[in-house]
């Protein structure tokens, strides 16, 4: 598939005392995702296929081994060692040495994926455009299909448990399952827009954030109800640091 890319020198941002920070990578490229594991490294994915790292709060950037060509859209760790990454066309990394070598892993598709999330060290999923859901039960090794019963785009999953989970998408889409992704159904309406994120403090609060704003569950997604968000129409990506923050 023949692609038209923008180049831009996007810098990323870090947090400090003195509030937000513009940090120059020198970078000609655009980013999609951040990663800050817990000892304070930061990883970027970038348009090109390219992930970086910094020591240093982002004084200065490394380049990691990826040897990938297509965009990362998503970046995760489940331990000190063992990360993951998904991207265009398909794209399946693993890293077993802290994100500096990656691997690519067959993924048997070739759509977008855009979001990756492990229920368990060997339990995992990953969604992405065109309906498209994959599943492993081997800790990445190899993963299978599942039907969304959707061709729309998915941006985000996310597991509760090893086999209750949801995913978020394009047009309204928000699916929900309770066997492990066996089978998907439309679980409550949270609008006709772009749901985009979600997150959840543990098996029973989480969030949803999108074009439709922000909608929260006490009960383990059962229901949801909508939040106050003063001043923004649109919510592209939530992660809470602690329960109230």
């Amino acid at each position: 598939m023949k692609k038209t890319l923008l180049f831009i020198l996007l810098a990323p941002f870090l947090y400090g005392q003195n509030g937000w920070q513009l940090l120059n990578t020198s970078f000609i490229e655009s980013f999609n995702c951040t990663y800050i594991t817990s000892s304070g490294t930061v990883f970027l994915g970038s348009d090109l296929g390219n992930i970086y790292y910094s020591n240093t709060g982002g004084s200065t950037w490394d380049t990691t081994a990826t040897n990938a060509l297509d965009g990362i859209t998503d970046i995760t760790f489940i331990s000190t060692n063992e990360a993951w990454a998904v991207g265009d066309d398909g794209l399946i990394l693993k890293s077993i040495n802290g994100g500096l070598n990656w691997t690519t892993i067959p993924s048997g598709v070739s759509a977008n994926l855009e979001s990756i999330f492990f229920a368990s060290t060997t339990t995992a999923y990953i969604a992405g455009r065109d309906g498209t859901i994959l599943k492993s039960t081997n800790g990445g090794t190899s993963w299978s299909s599942q039907t969304s019963g959707t061709t729309d785009r998915l941006e985000s999953v996310w597991f509760i448990t090893p086999t209750r989970g949801f995913v978020a998408g394009r047009d309204g889409v928000f699916l929900e399952t309770s066997n492990g992704g066996s089978t998907w159904s439309s679980a409550t309406s949270l609008g006709s827009d772009d749901n985009k994120d979600i997150y959840f403090l543990d098996a029973t609060t989480g969030f949803v954030a999108g074009e439709n704003g922000v909608f929260k569950t006490t009960n383990g997604g059962n229901s949801w109800s909508p939040t106050t968000v003063v001043g923004i129409s649109e919510i592209s990506a939530i992660h809470f640091a602690n329960a109230t923050n």
